[in-house]
């Protein structure tokens, strides 16, 4: 199963994957929420599955969204 995984201090988290899922603050709108991250935008990025292939977009945050490390720049988004 795909998942999506990321920092919280030290603590290495990770989240199953579903289309049209939301990461970002909002606790109600996003299926991984940070609330109390100000580095995070309310909805800041979207995971999708198109064609077999999961991709990544961000959606518009002030920080930007890594992936492995590396600026999301693809307004696209990248495939994973």
């Amino acid at each position: 199963m795909p998942y999506a995984s990321w920092y919280e201090g030290d603590r290495l988290e990770r989240h199953s994957l579903e289309p049209g899922f939301l990461a970002g603050r909002d606790p109600v709108a996003c299926a991984v929420a940070a609330p109390r991250d100000p580095s995070v935008s309310r909805q800041h990025a979207i995971f999708n599955l198109l064609d077999g292939q999961w991709w990544v977009q961000d959606l518009g945050s002030r920080n930007g969204t890594l992936v492995n490390g590396q600026p999301l720049v693809a307004p696209e988004g990248v495939p994973l």
